[in-house]
């Protein structure tokens, strides 16, 4: 299942473009106009989802670097502690955010595709031993995780209203209760 955001926008560009752009009459001067408006801005859209992680992470670096320009000059100056200790806090909440924030989405990504296969030769060493237990608890495990991705496939999709299952938790809610940092595995 295809649920990469860039795939889904060109999918429906070419949609726009190949068959319900030249469905529209060509008399309805503001439909034509609207049509390739639509596609003109889903076309910018995505040319720019690689970049707009890289464009917040910017954002936020400066922010924090003006802040710290501020927070400076405040403390210099009478009755500015207050403002200057409050912007000090947020600041460093910014900065906090902003270094567990630096690996780049097209980074993780790749290191997710490297990991597949690497978990894909490894599986294939295991079964090439012929070591039952260990195929059997390589097994349960790839079961396991078919499982959470399954459930996070299929709640990544629910709003566009192909999922009968209603009891399926909001994507947000299953991302919340994922563990995303290093467990003892990786240790």
């Amino acid at each position: 299942m295809e649920l990469r955001s860039s795939f889904l926008v060109s999918a429906a560009v070419k949609s726009l473009v190949d068959v319900v752009l030249p469905a529209i009459d060509p008399a309805n001067a503001l439909a034509q106009e609207q049509g390739k408006l639509a596609v003109g801005t889903l076309q910018f859209a995505a040319s720019r989802m690689s970049l707009q992680f890289r464009y917040d992470a910017v954002d936020l670096s400066q922010l924090v670097e003006l802040a710290g320009t501020i927070r400076d000059v405040l403390r210099s100056e009478a009755n500015a502690d207050e403002a200057a200790s409050a912007l000090d806090t947020v600041t460093r909440r910014s900065e906090s955010v902003l270094s567990r924030a630096l690996v780049d989405p097209a980074a993780l990504e790749d290191a997710g595709a490297e990991l597949r296969g690497a978990i894909t030769s490894a599986m294939s060493a295991a079964r090439a031993s012929k070591s039952a237990p260990a195929q059997r608890s390589i097994a349960k495990a790839v079961v396991k995780h078919a499982g959470e991705q399954l459930a996070r496939e299929r709640a990544w999709v629910a709003p566009q209203g192909w999922e009968g299952d209603v009891s399926i938790p909001a994507i947000d809610t299953l991302l919340g209760q994922s563990e995303i940092a290093p467990t003892s595995a990786s240790s």
